[in-house]
């Protein structure tokens, strides 16, 4: 079994946010532009006198003695007024970049792994033996598992099955129980991965393959208690 211990770890980045802005308003305003002109005109002025009396010349019989109006065109100046927008003047923006250093403060988590051991105990007659503790706070030490009808008497000493620390524990299922943790004179304790750790008598062991110390329980039956 492998438990994953879990940290979390600080990565800062950076990215181009606006962070504001700056605002160039422009307004119109009017006034009133006073330019003097000078205009011309014609004026008509009608004199009325007496000459000398003289014969019609050619070309003034067709109109005699006929009525009408003569139209005399008077001309006269005036003022014409046009616009046009002209470029007095002009507003440079520019930008520069500064730097700035802040501190990122995060809170980061990280996992921490507990062991609780509850030392177990072995008793002569059984397999795997484990403490436990009733109200009164006194020990009792039930048989978790019984040898199930295998022969108790085919390991009695480390001599005929050879164990060391390290050494991987199974059960007669090839199931994963850990690790011999510590060799005694009539059982050994095997440390479990996140779980307590278990006392076994040598009359559990079926048989030793290379560094692989096989029980004649399953694996999962040595939690059952």
């Amino acid at each position: 079994m492998k438990v994953p211990v879990v940290e979390e770890r600080l990565n800062v980045a950076k990215r181009q946010v606006e962070a504001g802005a700056v605002e160039i308003n422009k307004t119109v305003t009017a006034e009133q532009a006073n330019v003097p002109i000078e205009l011309r005109r014609e004026e008509v002025h009608v004199e009325e006198r007496d000459i000398a009396e003289r014969p019609l010349r050619p070309g003034e019989t067709a109109a005699v003695f006929q009525e009408g109006t003569i139209r005399v065109p008077v001309r006269a100046e005036e003022a014409v007024v046009s616009k046009e927008a002209v470029v007095t003047g002009e507003v440079a923006i520019n930008k520069t970049l500064e730097t700035k250093r802040e501190n990122v403060n995060e809170t980061l988590r990280k996992e921490q792994v507990h062991v609780n051991e509850n030392y177990d105990k072995a008793a002569t007659g059984g397999v795997v033996y484990k403490d436990t503790q009733d109200y009164t706070g006194q020990a009792s030490s039930d048989a978790a598992i019984s040898n199930q009808g295998y022969a108790t008497s085919m390991a009695s000493s480390t001599g005929r099955f050879p164990i060391a620390e390290g050494m991987e524990v199974v059960g007669v299922d090839g199931d994963y129980v850990g690790r011999v943790k510590e060799v005694r004179d009539s059982n050994f304790r095997v440390d479990r991965k996140m779980q307590p750790d278990i006392t076994v008598t040598f009359g559990a062991i079926q048989g030793v393959n290379g560094d692989q110390v096989i029980l004649n329980v399953a694996g999962d039956q040595v939690d059952l208690i």
